[in-house]
């Protein structure tokens, strides 16, 4: 079953909080969405600043390195003329180089990128798409692995994306970076943050440990106080967070501002219940109201999205008339992870992080939807008169 991302939003609009995403805002990340072809991805989400007293999002999302969704990306940005009017300016172009560059087989950005992200800021010109940060997922993570493998990052990805070679003193950062985490860590995420006038890198650490943060951040010469950071690891751990990405801005030196994603892991998305301990803590606090509190962890659940399909085919061992066979796809609402945004010198921000992931059990494309209870009484209904 094909979905568009525009199809994502129509599904789980009534599921995102006004308190989280305003409606203008919400339009404007749909009107966005609609312009992507469908088959690109099964996953998309929203990034929800929190505390700020009005609602405000961002939104993203994952294009698998499998060659079905590199093969769409390069298609629909090279060929569709719709995609060269609303994706202009040179950072697009770069764009459209690096995803035929992702699609050649014998590439290193091939080789070496499992996925990509792009996220996007919200704006009001949705006539022409603003160019994403771009966050690429590397096939090779451990640390040994990537300092023996990272000459991809320099030699292609960076040059690609932005159109010039990595400063030198930037790639010593980043190096040294690499040559200093521990042991049980592994690199998660690199980001080429496009829009943003600063030629930073962000450099996202996942740690098995959440306790060898702290002395990383010694390692590669944070030079700034970690007195407030590490209480503010130990609290996360207080509220059974068990997965900690460290996400750093790669400069010369490494910027004084720090990311925190906090989840759990194994991942069971929408059937994750520890989150109210941690959401709770905020509201105690004061990082976040009680309303944003419940908004957020109101999102999770899923819906069976259902067509009766008409196209003259079914098993020997379906019972259900040809014209009446169903056919199904899940969507999944849940929450992929919190965020601490710290910085030395201002206030500590939140986000929350909510992910759309499309799972399917059958094919063809979307006519109705319902929520759990609603579709399994429409099965059991076919299967009752079948």
């Amino acid at each position: 079953m094909s979905l568009t991302l525009y199809d994502f939003f129509s599904i789980v609009n009534r599921d995102i909080s006004p308190i989280l995403l305003s409606g203008r805002n919400f339009s404007e990340i749909q009107s966005m969405a609609e312009k992507f072809p469908e088959n690109l991805t099964s996953v998309t989400g929203v990034e929800c600043h929190l505390g700020q007293g009005k609602p405000h999002a961002d939104w993203g999302l994952e294009i698998l390195g499998n060659e079905t969704a590199r093969g769409v990306l390069e298609r629909f940005l090279i060929d569709e003329d719709d995609a060269q009017s609303l994706f202009q300016g040179r950072m697009w172009h770069n764009i459209r180089e690096f995803s035929a560059s992702w699609n050649d087989p014998g590439s290193a950005l091939c080789k070496n990128i499992r996925a990509a992200w792009f996220e996007f800021d919200s704006t009001d010109r949705i006539q022409v798409i603003p160019a994403p940060c771009v966050f690429l997922v590397p096939a090779f993570t451990s640390g040994e692995e990537v300092g023996a493998s990272i000459e991809w990052i320099f030699d292609n990805a960076i040059p690609v994306l932005t159109g010039a070679d990595c400063p030198v003193d930037i790639k010593d950062t980043f190096m040294r970076c690499i040559r200093k985490l521990p042991a049980d860590s592994s690199i998660f995420i690199i980001g080429i943050m496009l829009p943003r006038k600063s030629r930073k890198i962000r450099l996202s650490v996942k740690f098995d440990d959440p306790l060898k943060i702290i002395p990383y951040l010694a390692d590669i010469g944070w030079p700034y106080e970690t007195a407030h950071l590490c209480l503010l690891i130990h609290d996360a751990i207080r509220t059974k967070v068990n997965r900690i990405i460290l996400d750093l801005d790669i400069g010369g030196e490494v910027g004084p501002k720090l990311g925190l994603e906090c989840s759990f892991c194994p991942t069971i998305y929408h059937r994750e219940h520890k989150w109210r301990d941690l959401f709770h803590y905020l509201v105690d606090s004061e990082l976040i109201s009680r309303a944003e509190c419940d908004a957020v962890l109101s999102f999770p659940g899923s819906d069976i999205i259902i067509r009766h399909s008409g196209n003259g085919t079914s098993s020997l061992n379906d019972k259900t008339p040809e014209r009446e066979r169903i056919i199904s796809s899940t969507i999944i609402r849940y929450i992929s992870h919190l965020k601490f945004v710290y910085s030395p010198s201002e206030p500590l921000a939140v986000k929350a992080y909510i992910g759309i992931r499309q799972i399917d059990t059958g094919k063809d494309s979307i006519v109705e939807t319902f929520s759990d209870s609603e579709a399994v009484n429409e099965l059991n209904k076919k299967k009752s008169t079948a």
